[in-house]
């Protein structure tokens, strides 16, 4: 019997024709112990009761032919320790497949698996089928990881799933490891993290499990005495993974807009924390990833920008108000266009274009993280901010900065509503993520802003129709489509009129609040 703990990264291979230059690249030579290789093929059956007791109690029962060896494990469900999923594991050896809870008898999750089984039966519940190749990766750092490829198949449900993924396991040294050899991986190869293990996909296959699920591991809560470097570091975490299982999501779901509205609140919301966080970053550090989300940001505007769009034409479409003696045409086009967009980024974020910025950051703050140490000392000096005082102080700042637009809001200004559009968003967005018990007049304060936001949100997307509408005409053009595109645009610069009038109150409003 052996037990253990593994640390694992696991990622998704997106490339089939690929799969046999993986353990030829340069990457992977220049770390392999050619001694380690080792090619195996692994059928593996689950178990549970009838009653799926195991899978409630986060528990997965499995006996695993190893070559000549029969094997049961069993494995709990895990923990997440800076962002890396890490699961006990107890194995026993045994002379044939027979799926008995007992064997376990004299190991530490005995007892609990008896409980959990109680007086029903193992049965099986699906397999899986797939060929290992692992070897053992000496890093630079001492490290030591082994890295395993499998290919194969899950059945399930009497359905069957393709698996193509490699797993990264941590047999000595530090976690960060993991994820920086997982950023040069990415760099050769497309690849994606993926958070379901081959039990949960199985279980997803059988109809047992849906795909909400399917979890990403949250950072631990906060015990309150961290300082702002050691709290933003979790939090920071969190938000790459966030922003992961958005993206996951969005690949699954691209004709979906609340899909691509989630990857881009994510992606916002990971910018905006970097910008929270930048006092505490090298200017080299902050200024690399900062550059490369806002590309990412570029790459998703001109699809966000647009489901706004569609969304008010088909309110306008599906009214009442409006009788239509020839059909429109114009929601044809823009759901044609949108189609085109959604593919082009979809496949993009499928070759993994993500990746490696997130895992190479992801990397950065598990081995370095934030050191709370202010990098540019500021005039009230904070040298070792603890968390509460530095949030404070940096959001009491990015208020002012919002306020010095002035007493009044020049509706007619673009490239003001622009702006106090984006500080909207980044306030908005950190206050939401930051575990924070905040003060009455905070909370007066944050709600005013958030409503702002929704009237800065419409001025913009009323600015970006205009675009798309000029753009559509130019390359297209008939009685029908400018008859459509006027009944858009006026129905907008309608509702704008109440919109502005609600802002202006607004804004005294957060005047208000803020004097108070």
């Amino acid at each position: 019997m052996v037990d253990n703990t593994e640390t694992e990264l696991k990622l998704q291979f997106l490339a089939p024709g690929r799969w046999e230059e993986l353990f030829a690249a340069p990457v992977i030579q220049s770390l392999a112990d050619p001694l380690s290789f080792r090619q195996e093929t692994l059928e593996t059956q689950y178990y549970d009761t009838p009653g799926h007791r195991l899978q409630k109690a986060g528990l997965a029962f499995r006996i695993r032919r190893e070559g000549a060896q029969w094997i049961a494990t069993v494995k709990d469900g895990g923990k997440n320790v800076g962002g890396l999923h890490e699961r006990a594991e107890w194995n026993v050896l045994l002379s044939a497949p027979q799926a008995d809870a007992g064997i376990f008898t004299d190991t530490p999750v005995g007892p609990v698996l008896a409980d959990t089984i109680g007086e029903e039966t193992l049965t099986a519940i699906f397999r899986t089928c797939f060929e290992r190749q692992r070897i053992n990766l000496q890093l630079a750092d001492g490290s030591v990881v082994e890295l395993a490829a499998d290919r194969g198949e899950i059945h399930a449900g009497g359905k069957e799933a393709p698996l193509l993924e490699i797993e990264l396991e941590l047999k000595a040294g530090k976690a960060g490891a993991l994820l920086e050899l997982g950023a040069e991986l990415a760099k050769s190869f497309p690849l994606l993290p993926e958070w379901r293990s081959k039990y949960f996909r199985a279980l997803q296959l059988a109809g047992l499990a849906a795909a909400e699920e399917a979890a990403v591991p949250a950072v631990p809560p906060l015990s309150g005495g961290e300082t702002a470097g050691e709290a933003l570091t979790g939090i920071l975490i969190s938000s790459i993974q966030g922003l992961l299982a958005a993206q996951e999501k969005f690949l699954h779901q691209q004709d979906v807009p609340e899909m691509l509205r989630a990857w881009g609140s994510e992606l916002w919301q990971l910018r905006s924390l970097l910008s929270f966080s930048e006092a505490l970053m090298p200017a080299e550090v902050y200024g690399e990833y900062q550059q490369i989300l806002t590309e990412w940001t570029d790459m998703l505007t001109p699809l966000a920008e647009l489901d706004p769009v569609l969304a008010v034409w088909q309110d306008i479409a599906e009214s009442t108000a409006l009788h239509w003696t020839v059909p429109p045409v114009l929601g044809g086009i823009l759901g044609e266009k949108r189609g085109q967009l959604a593919a082009g980024l979809a496949e993009k974020l499928q070759k993994g274009a993500t990746t490696p910025a997130l895992l190479s950051l992801w990397a950065w703050l598990t081995t370095t993280g934030l050191s709370g140490q202010l990098a540019v000392e500021p005039p009230d000096s904070m040298a070792r901010p603890a968390f509460d005082d530095f949030v404070r102080k940096q959001l009491a700042r990015w208020r002012e900065s919002i306020l010095a637009a002035g007493k009044k809001i020049d509706l007619q200004d673009t490239e003001l509503i622009c702006l106090l559009r984006l500080q909207a968003l980044k306030i908005c967005g950190i206050t939401a993520v930051l575990p924070l018990k905040w003060p009455k007049k905070i909370k007066r304060q944050h709600a005013s802003l958030r409503k702002l936001l929704a009237g800065f949100d419409y001025l913009h997307d009323l600015k970006t129709t205009a675009e798309i509408v000029r753009n559509i005409l130019k390359s297209q053009s008939s009685r029908l489509l400018y008859r459509d595109t006027g009944i858009l645009t006026g129905w907008q610069a309608r509702e704008a009129r109440t919109v502005c009038r609600k802002l202006n109150k607004r804004w005294k409003k957060l005047l208000a609040t803020e004097s108070k």
